[in-house]
């Protein structure tokens, strides 16, 4: 988890909001399928004892949490998304293999903007196909660098949380003057 901190500050863009990170190991979580739990507005994550130790992965994707989370943004989409954008974004970096996320193989054929508000069914596909909504959105605006710029405004103005995809796109048409009507 330390050497996950600098690297997701510095990919989003802004510092981690507190001092410390409280991170527990939870027997009940995993009776309900979940393998963690981010509590953003706290800076406290949950991990599930049930898979015999610390998974790396799910605990990065957790820390992420920590800067898009359901404090900051308005939708599972948004904050389920970033967080596996962010997993899959620095993972080798830290010698980490992303679980695959075979989304396209479950037949339904919806665009990546089209989720509803909530994330029910298939993991697999829910998380696989939100992370890449953003993989998309980072191409679509240029690259790495001005999804940086823009995820580094998300802790601007905490009056505006629970952000809406609309001030991503906003975001980045004012960024790079291109228009994202279509990803959106």
């Amino acid at each position: 988890p330390r050497q996950a901190f600098p690297l997701l500050e510095s990919l989003f863009g802004f510092p981690y909001p507190f001092t410390d990170v409280t991170m527990r190991q939870s027997y009940n979580i995993g009776t309900f399928g979940i393998a963690g739990v981010a509590f953003s507005g706290l800076g406290q994550v949950l991990l599930s004892h049930d898979s015999g130790g610390i998974d790396d992965e799910v605990t990065i994707h957790e820390l992420a949490h920590q800067w898009a989370g359901s404090t900051q943004l308005a939708r599972p989409f948004l904050w389920e998304g970033l967080a596996e954008w962010a997993t899959r974004a620095i993972a080798p970096q830290l010698g980490i293999s992303p679980r695959p996320l075979d989304w396209k193989s479950s037949g339904l054929d919806l665009p990546l903007a089209s989720w509803g508000s909530s994330l029910s069914g298939d993991p697999t596909y829910w998380y696989g196909r939100s992370g890449d909504f953003w993989f998309t959105y980072e191409e679509a605006i240029g690259g790495r660098q001005n999804m940086t710029s823009i995820l580094s405004r998300i802790d601007d103005e905490p009056a505006r949380w629970r952000l809406q995809e609309g001030w991503f796109m906003d975001q980045a048409e004012l960024l790079t003057g291109r228009n994202l009507d279509q990803l959106f």
